[in-house]
């Protein structure tokens, strides 16, 4: 069975951030148009600052943009250089001035435009009706793989549930010794180094060069349980991911078993994530009020009323992960802490419009171009891959 490909060239994949401000010719802060392919956001900021030998504190953006694609974004620097860059994979366009630092809430939307190749002539005559349910049955907004990694596989278990569950041990194990492969050499050495001599706090330091691993390491030679405090230890952006995905991972679980209570399964198809497979609706689903378009993030910080839509659900899920409301924190720790707040339960891609044409790179195979655009913290990557699922679904109910 042949699968849709994605991402096979970088303008395969194009994002641009649509700001809702307009420069101006005089402020404290430089204002930027940012071009990259091949790099991360944070690493291409590093690489500009480096450059032009600017401190980190002076420079701020909107949002992550994907490594693989050709993406547009915007940054400011306060009092930084009034020119332009070019660099490989990265180009900056000085745009003028503005009186605040950039960020998240100066824009709203990202603008999208991809392309789907390798479509077999089977999915082929399915695709006009996938490009028309999507758009009216909307994508279910869970998180996407983006947000899960720090974890591999469900049988690893979540960093974030044991610093929960109190399990501090464990989840400093996970932390520093949990394999990616995405790792080099070296921090697997270091990762193999520590998985063989755990408990062993002095020679697990010997065996470490300088490195965030070895300060850990180290506060545990001299406190040999202070597994917390350690925990505490970890770079704040690492804590922070570690809860944040496992929150992120209840949040799919209730809006999943939401989707379940209102559909029959035979009006779903199913959704294949990092994770796991969840649903989604092949038609719209009945939203009703504006509180059940949104589901709020689970934790402690959480006060919902007992007739709220999602308290029930929320409350069903995390019992079955052996844990309530009232629990889910990290005891005792002002560090350790889940984020607040909602999330869209679903999203509407605006102005899509699709066209097929004759793919260059798979001989004998259907292109699907797509544009359309999304609000900020929604995964494209969500509807390419409904997209692939129905395919994947036609395709199987063909050959059946």
């Amino acid at each position: 069975m042949s699968q849709s490909k994605i991402k096979q060239k970088p303008t395969d994949f194009i994002v641009e951030e649509i700001p809702e401000i307009v420069p101006n010719s005089s402020g404290p802060f430089s204002f930027y148009k940012l071009e990259k392919t091949g790099w991360t956001t944070p690493d291409a900021l590093m690489r500009i600052r480096r450059e032009w030998n600017i401190e980190a504190r002076r420079l701020s953006y909107g949002g992550l943009k994907d490594r693989h694609a050709q993406t547009t974004q915007y940054f400011t620097i306060h009092g930084g250089p009034n020119r332009s860059l070019n660099l490989p994979g990265i180009r900056v366009q000085f745009s003028g001035f503005y009186k605040e630092p950039y960020g998240a809430t100066h824009f709203n939307a990202n603008q999208f435009h991809l392309i789907l190749r390798n479509i077999s002539g089977i999915q082929k005559e399915k695709l006009a009706e996938i490009c028309q349910i999507l758009p009216q049955a909307g994508v279910p907004n869970y998180f996407d793989d983006q947000r899960f990694g720090s974890i591999n596989h469900l049988q690893d278990g979540f960093i974030g549930k044991h610093m929960v569950l109190g399990n501090f041990e464990e989840a400093l194990k996970l932390a520093l010794t949990l394999h990616y492969a995405h790792d080099k050499a070296d921090i697997r050495h270091e990762k193999k180094h520590l998985q063989d001599h755990w408990g062993n706090w002095p020679e697990c330091k010997d065996g470490l060069g300088k490195c965030h691993s070895r300060s850990i390491i180290d506060y545990l030679v001299h406190h040999p349980q202070g597994f917390k405090a350690a925990a505490e230890r970890l770079r704040p952006e690492l804590s922070g991911l570690y809860l944040s995905a496992y929150q992120s991972h209840i949040w799919n679980l209730v809006l999943a078993e939401w989707i379940r209570s209102k559909l029959p399964k035979e009006k779903t198809y199913p959704l294949k994530l990092k994770l796991d497979q969840f649903p989604a609706p092949k038609e719209r689903m009945p939203l009703g009020s504006h509180a059940m378009e949104r589901i709020p993030l689970p934790s402690v910080r959480l006060k919902i009323d007992p007739d709220h839509p999602f308290h029930n659900l929320i409350q069903e899920v995390l019992s079955q992960e052996g844990l309530t409301l009232e629990k889910m924190k990290v005891s005792g720790s002002r560090k350790l802490f889940f984020s607040r707040g909602e999330r869209l339960a679903f999203y509407f891609p605006e102005d899509f419009k699709a066209q097929t044409h004759e793919d260059e790179l798979h001989h004998g195979k259907t292109a699907l171009k797509m544009s359309f655009r999304l609000p900020k913290g929604s995964y494209a990557t969500l509807l390419i891959k409904s997209v692939q699922s129905l395919l994947k679904l036609h395709q199987v109910g063909e050959r059946s």
